[in-house]
């Protein structure tokens, strides 16, 4: 499509389902697949973002872009295809973000005044790469983090209650 094809309304569309959690989360599980580049934990992680995405209830864009056609046809929805079109919906969707904002997102401060003001897709081809490779390990790092720090988290609870419980254990045995 050309740039002047392009509607307003479409671009709204498109950072809408960009900046969709449950569209991004299911997209970047797929990931998960590649033992190779994030190894058992990035597995397990990528995994449990899955379950619990997809345990939740998607807002209406996610819903119509991610189920519609199996709800409207006669197709179903397997736990693959899911990943596959929320991946597909969501890295179509980048060419429409503009590069300053994705700049933004990593942390960047400024950016060179010539990509400031453009959409992923008016970048040439290899900054488009460069620029879309480096966003989603940017995110898959994210979920990488989050997935320590849940990790983490349960550890630490797992240690509380095995505390907690030695020491009611104490105190039962004292009012003996």
């Amino acid at each position: 499509m050309a740039k002047d094809e392009i509607t307003p309304e479409m671009i709204d569309l498109q950072k809408k389902l960009f900046n969709n959690d449950f569209i991004k989360n299911i997209a970047l599980s797929k990931f998960g697949d590649q033992t190779d580049r994030y190894g058992s934990f990035g597995k397990d992680n990528l995994e449990r973002t899955y379950m619990k995405t997809a345990s939740q209830v998607p807002n209406q864009e996610a819903y119509e872009v991610l189920f519609g056609e199996a709800v409207l046809g006669d197709s179903s929805i397997t736990k693959e295809r899911l990943k596959q079109n929320a991946l597909k919906v969501w890295s179509s969707s980048m060419a429409y973000q503009n590069t300053k904002d994705i700049a933004e997102k990593m942390g960047i401060k400024s950016i060179d005044e010539k990509y400031s003001s453009k959409m992923i897709s008016e970048l040439d081809e290899e900054m488009q790469k460069t620029v879309s490779s480096t966003y989603l390990q940017y995110e898959m790092t994210g979920l990488m983090k989050q997935g320590l720090m849940d990790e983490q988290k349960a550890i630490t609870n797992e240690l509380e209650k095995i505390l907690f419980e030695k020491e009611d254990k104490k105190d039962s045995e004292k009012k003996k």
